[in-house]
């Protein structure tokens, strides 16, 4: 055969790819749900970490510690405050790369179902 490698696809897999596509752009829609979410989690996890470092310094500043001392100071007694931010913000950054990874999905199956919808027309 000069023409190549020809795929032959059945109405019943065409039918379990649109069911898997429509499945991802569902999981697709409720992960971007959740995204926007961890956004206003993350950004409010940072506000919370530069309320109490500022809080820490003025107080530290008040009690007169050396001020070559207040910014190590101020990071320990906001440890905690901290930690949350980053740990909302590795959450937010995985979501990210799973909305990349459904949109790489939905990608191959449109090309799968692309491919289907063309041998189907030619059969």
């Amino acid at each position: 055969m000069g023409m190549g490698a020809i795929i032959m696809i059945d109405y019943h897999e065409v039918s379990k790819l649109k069911t898997a596509y429509v499945q991802k752009c569902k999981e697709l829609e409720t992960v971007l749900s959740e995204y926007c979410s961890l956004a206003e989690t993350m950004a409010e996890k940072e506000r919370l970490y530069i309320l109490a470092k500022a809080q820490s310094i003025l107080i530290l500043k008040q009690e007169g510690h050396p001020v070559t001392l207040i910014s190590d100071l101020a990071k320990g007694a906001v440890a905690d405050q901290k930690f949350d931010y980053h740990v909302a913000e590795a959450t937010f950054n995985a979501c990210r790369e799973n909305i990349k990874r459904i949109h790489a999905n939905l990608d191959a199956y449109r090309s799968l179902l692309s491919v289907a919808k063309a041998e189907i027309e030619v059969r």
